[in-house]
């Protein structure tokens, strides 16, 4: 029985990703079989090895048998590529505090990176700070860098870089999966969207799409070489192809959110989704 619950624990998430083709819900797609996954293993170690589900004895032959220790296994492996992460960002931010120094922009409290490229990023997790290049103060007029600045404000409002965290490390586990990176740069380039978005309310949606193709431009004219550093863990990496969307998405009004019929209750449905594997523990008897 257990067996069939590790089949299902690859089948389903494997599934989900196939059926749903589109992204208006690619965090919870990138999320989802990782979550599965581990409550599927949670479930298999606390009914362990012995006893009986649904009447069918739990370690009934060498699937069964095998199954607690894939369970141990995947959780370790989930603990160990966290921790990873966690060490990571930790050394990244140690860097950052070497390698910048604090001041202040336009009142903003920042770290100033001594970089010619024009950068910028929350850098962090809860508590997190903007990081900005030298190269940026000096290619942007004042207006484009408040904009620019307004839109890290935004990511630090959101708490962007603990998030961006905690999904890195779901998606690292899973990243095997179907469409897992095209999953990721999606979940990023909606929450760059969001950030787009509070900065235009804070300051001028033109002034930030100005500001981006010039960072674009002068990235470009610096060499391809310097476009890693704009990948840096915590900055704002949808540029590239697809800067022109992020353009769009500032000159367009937002969409109406207006959920209807089955899809609405879907969208309710799919947080609860993920810990579904937990029922099994109740139904299980020794």
């Amino acid at each position: 029985m257990h067996g069939m619950l590790v089949v299902l624990g690859f089948l389903v998430p494997w599934l989900v990703r196939r059926w749903e083709t589109g992204t208006e819900r690619a965090l919870w797609l990138l999320t989802f079989p990782t979550l599965w996954l581990t409550c599927t293993a949670i479930a298999i170690v606390g009914m362990g090895s012995h006893g009986h589900l649904l009447g069918i004895h739990c370690a009934a032959g060498w699937p069964g048998r095998l199954a607690p220790w894939w369970a141990w296994g995947w959780l370790l492996w989930v603990g160990l590529s966290g921790m990873a992460i966690l060490l990571r960002a930790g050394q990244s931010h140690g860097l950052w505090q070497q390698q910048t120094t604090p001041t202040t922009l336009q009142g903003q409290a920042v770290w100033l990176w001594e970089q010619p490229l024009p950068w910028a990023a929350q850098v962090g997790w809860w508590r997190s700070r903007i990081v900005v290049s030298r190269g940026m103060v000096e290619r942007l007029t004042p207006e484009h860098l408040a904009a620019v600045l307004a839109h890290e404000v935004g990511h630090g409002r959101f708490h962007d870089p603990l998030w961006f965290l905690l999904w890195e490390w779901l998606r690292c586990c899973t990243q095997w999966f179907p469409r897992t990176e095209a999953l990721w740069q999606e979940v990023l380039f909606q929450r760059e969207v969001r950030a787009d978005r509070f900065a235009q309310a804070q300051t001028s949606g033109l002034l930030l799409a100005e500001a981006l193709v010039q960072v674009q431009q002068h990235i470009h004219a610096m060499g391809a070489a310097n476009k890693a550093v704009t990948s840096h863990h915590g900055g704002c990496p949808v540029l590239g192809d697809r800067l022109v969307e992020r353009i769009q998405a500032l000159v367009q009004p937002p969409p109406k959110e207006s959920p209807q019929g089955l899809r609405w209750w879907l969208q309710i449905l799919e947080p609860t989704l993920a810990v579904l594997p937990l029922v099994w523990i109740p139904l299980h008897f020794f």
